[in-house]
């Protein structure tokens, strides 16, 4: 992942087992009418979506966007896992990653918490079952989407500090 120039747009990266990039994908604040900017930078492999591989791992979590992985990630304060994006609700990416990592053995779908979110985590979960692996089911705690829920838990969050240091300061006078 790095930001990109001159737009400053976040760009996310998916790589093969022998760490050559062949994914990319950029997300940006707004574009030139104030809509958020998401594009995939040209030549992108779709079988790879945005991934990042522990070699070692046995276990991948995997969400539809990278901004829901880093969400996720950053609220759980976990920045070891392996991670992948699919970038949609179709399983070719994953596909991808298992054949060139056949280490991974548990698989947590953290789709969106929508109905094709939904309706995909139960399909690929009952495929991926089929196929021998470990797989949990993990929609985020309230909202569509990880990274909704984390910036609902920050506001919240920043909120309960802002009351807490007014009675504070109520109680220090």
């Amino acid at each position: 992942m790095y930001e990109s120039e001159p737009h400053h747009n976040i760009v996310f990266l998916g790589k093969n087992a022998g760490g050559e990039v062949k994914f990319a994908s950029q997300r940006g604040i707004r574009d030139a009418y104030g809509k958020a900017f998401k594009g995939d930078v040209p030549g992108n492999d779709k079988k790879y979506g945005v991934n990042l591989i522990q070699p070692e791992s046995r276990e991948l979590h995997v969400y539809e966007a990278g901004i829901d992985a880093m969400s996720d990630m950053d609220f759980r304060k976990d920045y070891g896992s392996s991670i992948l994006a699919l970038g949609m609700v179709s399983d070719g990416p994953l596909q991808t990653v298992l054949g060139e990592h056949p280490n991974i053995q548990r698989l947590h779908f953290c789709l969106d918490n929508d109905i094709p979110g939904r309706t995909a985590a139960k399909k690929l979960g009952r495929k991926y079952v089929l196929d021998g692996y470990e797989v949990f089911l993990r929609l985020p705690p309230f909202g569509k989407d990880y990274n909704f829920f984390l910036q609902c838990e920050r506001q919240n969050r920043s909120l309960w500090e802002q009351i807490s240091h007014s009675k504070r300061r109520a109680v220090g006078n």
